[in-house]
């Protein structure tokens, strides 16, 4: 569907229930069970582009600010012998938090400035579980990131042992998401190693389900969320029958509207056309007699 065809979608709703009402529901009864468009508003631009989140702090703000803090600071959660304390650690989060000191030349330094954190982090946890986040290219993250670079090209590096990063910035050396996806598997075997040793999991780690078939599609090699699973209107208003008579309509052969026994809309190209019907009148006519058969009641 042509994106000046979905702009119509509500303007030829409106036109078929006014001249051709039998055809379609009443508005009210549309709203909500028809989007008027092929895309998800929530989730997409009106060209079609996916829409970047830039305000997550914001949310995180507004959602605390309806916590009642001091009303549940006193509740006690009880804790058995039994009961195992485990921890979660978003990685990266971990790894943002690391300061480069003097010290620090190398990917190596930079894994045991890491490694060191997770320790002291698991240290009163009997189980300990680090996230990762996974790099997918082309994913709504992907562009949140081509937007922080404010268009420059980031700087890609090679993660090993003896990378230097001595005199690079932080910010400069997550800038590249091959570098990220480099480093994520690079800490992730240490972190991995840590697990072994003391923390291990006790049962087997699940694999993570395809993206393409839980609500993702693949769309020219992208991944994109599905941007319309039902039709985006009433069938009516998807195949709208008009005209394109120039002056009055002069029969079946040469009228859309007269040979489908249709009356003429305001989206014709007919002028001063007697194929029309004044619904209007015929509503107060119905009004009319209902107000009749009350009386005679």
């Amino acid at each position: 569907m042509s994106s000046s065809l979905e702009k119509q979608l509500l303007a030829r709703f409106l036109v078929i229930q006014r001249s051709r009402p039998e055809l379609v529901q009443k508005l009210n009864d549309v709203i909500g069970t028809y989007e008027f468009s092929t895309i998800p508003r929530a989730l997409f631009s009106a060209d079609g582009q996916l829409l970047i989140p830039t305000d997550k702090s914001a949310v995180v703000k507004t959602l605390e600010s309806h916590v009642d803090f001091e009303n549940h600071a006193d509740v006690e959660i009880e804790i058995s012998e039994s009961t195992r304390k485990i921890c979660i650690i978003d990685a990266m989060a971990v790894v943002q938090t690391i300061k480069k000191g003097t010290k620090m030349t190398t990917c190596a330094d930079f894994a045991q400035a890491f490694v060191s954190v997770i320790k002291k982090i698991l240290h009163e946890y009997d189980e300990g579980r680090v996230i990762f986040d996974r790099y997918i290219e082309h994913s709504l993250k992907s562009q949140t990131r081509v937007k922080r670079t404010s268009g420059k090209d980031p700087m890609k590096f090679q993660v090993n042992d003896t990378t230097n990063i001595k005199n690079v910035p932080l910010k400069t050396f997550l800038s590249h998401i091959e570098t990220k996806t480099q480093l994520t598997e690079y800490l992730g075997k240490r972190a991995s190693l840590i697990a072994r040793i003391s923390k291990g999991y006790r049962n087997a780690i699940n694999l993570m389900p395809p993206l393409a078939k839980n609500g993702w599609e693949i769309a020219h090699d992208i991944l994109e969320p599905p941007k319309c699973l039902e039709q985006p209107a009433l069938q009516a208003v998807l195949e709208l029958v008009k005209c394109g008579c120039k002056g009055r309509c002069q029969g079946r052969s040469n009228c859309s509207c007269l040979k489908n026994d249709m009356p003429c809309t305001e989206l014709c190209k007919c002028e001063d056309c007697e194929n029309v019907r004044d619904y209007t009148a015929d509503a107060e006519t119905d009004d009319d007699s209902e107000e009749d058969e009350e009386i005679d009641t």
